[in-house]
């Protein structure tokens, strides 16, 4: 069996008046392109001879797309020395399958190619022997070869291998002038490198004197120069120590003098290139390969490396097989010893690939549980905190429980509630809720005699696991043992709230709350109780299932039962928080049963008046009067407790302004003087006539039981004073006055004479006393009808004496006063007393 390679022959050197670079013939599958493109890319030239023979060269020179041409130009025609040139072309993953054997395609070239009639017809591909892999045994040859079977020039060997690999590349002078043997000095080189990647150790055994090449290792005459390291063959000099490369540096460490040792640590770093990355130079993939292979070494004699390179080894290029579990292990102790979350990722994400490699570990997981759980359940941890798996969950549970079991058994308090309190803030999505209930109740029974490990579960469970918590609160004697306020609020229900919420959460005071309501202890609810209670109610604050049940209970009793035994400050509290969150129904359903405690006005005004209800409060008040809890009596209260908390600001006039009807129309409703005073006050800042009339009104029928008119007078005064500003509420005052004043006797009106006098703003009341005084002065002790006669005689007698003494045109009558008189005198006896 034999595989088929492309050929290409070339018949002259490349000169530029030649289009065709000199091109002879080709296989079927090439074109005249392809032709001049792979001649583009050698550098070679015949070596001096006289045969053909003598005068080969090979080359192998890297070409587009992982391709390669292997070379080999001789001359035939010893008269004309025209060289001929002929190409094989290979792909990588032949050269690889060569594995540095290159006796197959030298033997290609043993005899000449030459077509019958060049460019007319394709020339028949070159065909080699299959299998065509390297021996072990013409590896050693090669590499003895090379170091000339003495084992003391592998130095010199390694310094022409790493002169070839570096970016430079190597240049030998003086070497004998046989291609083959060139040919074997390379092969013994690649005998140095991992198989996989002798292709890239391109050579020319002679290169062209006037084309440079990027072949690693060319021969040349002296006359040749370059930048290239050198090697003078005759002289014995070779590279300096400066040209060595990271991987020959490796290989010097392995040196020992035995060959064979060195060639199988080779091979073992061919293990490793098939898993390192291709796509890097030949020297950093190199280099790569042979950290890797340092570090499998010191990891397989058990050293201590680095777990930086541990990790990179496993997440970059995985070994295989047994190392690959000899560095899984080695990683999931470290990461045991010190919790390294990015290690146990790495290790489980190479278990979850490999089953083999996860039953090994696993096993090695399962044994520390029995002295470090708690690693264990970190490294499990780390695994589904990037996503979940049933094989892990269930080894997190495992795991949780031989941690949980060693802390309730052999941990101090504190350790014990924290590994409680770490599984028990796990998602819920790990499944550990069944492990968080069993392990409080397994610890029930130390609590009882320990009062710290009893606070620390009471307060876990009743977070984390309601019906774990009622088990232990229905524990007489692990409630015994609770210290502090915990203990007092759950046991007493006389605890502070505030310092439970502080210490211990929303839920425990919850809990706390929830057993006080069934008794009716008042002493837990406070106004802080009662927000955070209310909060959850609401849905505002997000806590477990079971404390959000407590709210509802708590709340929804008070509806059924009412909530009249919580204290007044509490109960203000409630009302005022269903007001602010517009729970109307609820507000409603709670006062129904408060509306005949003595101070349910005062609870309604607080809570109204907290709850910042102002657009709509009077709205409220009505259906509170609507539905009977409220009668008109406690609305005016109400009014008047939510204007006092107001401070009477302006803000709240159509409240004042309700107030006034309401006292408008229901003259049986009482409301004190320094409210009226206060109302009318603010009617005349405010120029408000409805306030101003209805006030003044009740002040006025106020006043009319007033007997100290020192006071009703200067009650009178600011009157006046604040109703100066409207002329109908004057004219309402006067017409009161005027009633007023005419109800009181003469001996009051003249002491209300007195008591007005000198005050301007009382003026007009005064002319009204004064006017009534005179009156009565002139009536004296008669009645009405009396003086009504005794001015009709007066009118009678001056209606005589104006006749008697009536003037006329005529005669003007005389008048003489003593005549008179002396004439009245002497009738005095006709006149009664």
């Amino acid at each position: 069996m034999t595989i088929s390679l492309d050929r290409i022959v070339y018949g002259s050197p490349r000169v530029p008046e030649d289009n065709t670079d000199g091109l002879m013939a080709l296989s079927e599958n090439l074109s005249t392109q392809d032709g001049i493109l792979w001649r583009s890319l050698t550098s070679l030239q015949p070596m001096e001879g006289d045969t053909p023979a003598a005068t080969r060269a090979f080359g192998l020179f890297p070409g587009p797309g992982e391709r390669f041409v292997f070379a080999c130009t001789y001359i035939q025609d010893r008269e004309s020395r025209q060289p001929i040139y002929e190409f094989l072309l290979l792909g990588r993953e032949l050269l690889v399958t060569l594995a540095g054997n290159l006796q197959p395609l030298v033997a290609v070239f043993r005899e000449p190619a030459l077509p019958d009639n060049p460019l007319t017809s394709p020339i028949e591909p070159a065909q080699i022997p299959n299998p065509i892999s390297w021996t072990a045994e013409e590896r050693r040859a090669s590499l003895d070869s090379l170091i000339e079977n003495d084992p003391a020039q592998m130095q010199r060997a390694l310094s022409l291998l790493s002169a070839a690999l570096h970016e430079q590349g190597l240049l030998i002078y003086g070497y004998p002038p046989d291609a083959e043997a060139r040919v074997r000095l390379v092969q013994g080189l690649m005998a140095l490198l991992p198989a996989s990647l002798r292709p890239d150790l391109t050579f020319s055994t002679n290169r062209h004197e006037n084309i440079a090449t990027h072949a690693r290792v060319v021969f040349a005459e002296r006359s040749v120069t370059s930048g290239r390291w050198t090697a003078d063959w005759e002289a014995q000099t070779f590279p300096p120590q400066e040209a060595q490369t990271p991987y020959v540096q490796h290989l010097q460490t392995l040196w020992t003098g035995d060959v064979d040792t060195l060639l199988e640590q080779i091979d073992q770093m061919d293990a490793i290139a098939n898993y390192i990355p291709a796509d890097k130079s030949l020297q950093t993939t190199l280099t790569a390969i042979a950290e890797r292979h340092a570090l499998n070494n010191r990891v397989i004699a058990g050293e201590e490396v680095s777990i930086d390179a541990i990790k990179a080894a496993l997440k970059d290029a995985p070994p295989q097989g047994e190392l690959k579990q000899i560095y899984a292990s080695y990683l999931l102790r470290h990461a045991l010893e010190t919790r390294d979350t990015d290690a146990a990722v790495i290790i489980t994400r190479l278990m979850d690939d490999d089953p083999s490699l996860d039953e090994a570990l696993y096993e090695q997981l399962n044994a520390a549980l029995e002295t470090q759980p708690d690693a264990v359940y970190a490294f499990i941890r780390a695994r589904l905190s990037v996503a979940l798996d049933e094989k892990w969950l269930a080894r997190l549970k495992a795991a949780a429980l031989a941690s949980l079991h060693i802390a309730i058994t052999d941990g101090d308090s504190e350790t014990a509630v924290n590994w409680l309190r770490l599984v028990a803030r796990e998602p819920a999505a790990y499944q550990l809720s069944d492990v968080v209930h069993n392990s409080i109740l397994a610890a029930q029974e130390r609590a009882r005699t320990d009062p710290e490990l009893a606070r620390g579960l009471m307060v876990l469970a009743i977070r984390r696991d309601p019906e774990a918590a009622e088990k232990l609160m229905a524990d007489d004697a692990l409630m015994s043992v609770l210290p502090n306020n915990l203990g007092r609020s759950l046991r007493e229900l006389d605890g502070d709230p505030l310092a439970l919420l502080q210490a211990h959460g929303i839920e425990t005071l919850l809990a706390a709350l929830a057993r006080a309501a069934r008794v009716q202890n008042p002493t837990m609810f406070t106004p802080v109780a009662l927000e955070q209670l209310w909060a959850v109610y609401g849905g505002t604050q997000t806590l477990n299932a079971g404390s959000r049940q407590a709210a509802e209970h708590i709340i929804n009793s008070w509806i059924s039962d009412g909530a009249g035994w919580l204290n007044p400050d509490a109960l203000e509290t409630l009302l005022t928080l269903t007001l602010r969150d517009h729970r109307d129904d609820l507000f409603h359903q709670l006062t129904r049963p408060l509306a005949q405690r003595e101070d349910f006005v005062s609870l309604l005004a607080g809570a109204l008046h907290r709850s910042g209800r102002t657009n709509d409060m009077l709205a409220l008040i009505a259906q509170i009067l609507a539905v009977g809890d409220l009668s008109q009596q406690g609305v005016v209260d109400l009014y008047i407790a939510l204007l006092d908390h107001a401070d009477w600001d302006r803000s709240t006039l159509p409240m004042m302004a309700q107030l006034a009807r309401a006292v408008q129309q229901s003259p049986s409703i009482t409301v004190p003087d320094d409210v009226l005073w206060q109302l009318l006050t603010v009617a005349a800042e405010t120029k408000d006539e409805l306030i101003a009339r209805v006030v003044s009104r009740r002040i006025t029928a106020e006043l009319e039981n007033v007997e100290d008119d020192a006071v009703l007078a200067e009650d009178l005064r600011q009157l006046v004073e604040q109703i100066q500003w409207n002329s109908h509420v004057r004219g309402q005052l006067m017409t009161w006055w005027r009633g007023f004043a005419r109800a009181q006797s003469l001996s009051r009106l003249q002491k209300l004479d007195k008591a007005l006098d000198g005050n301007r703003a009382l003026e007009e009341l005064r002319t009204v006393v004064q006017s009534l005084t005179a009156f009565r002065k002139m009536l004296g002790k008669r009645g009405l009808s009396r003086f009504a006669e005794d001015i009709s005689v007066a009118f009678s007698v001056l209606q005589a004496l104006a006749e008697s003494y009536d003037p006329t045109p005529k005669r003007t009558i005389g008048f003489e006063p003593a005549t008179i008189r002396a004439e009245l005198d002497a009738r005095m006896e006709e006149l009664s007393p």
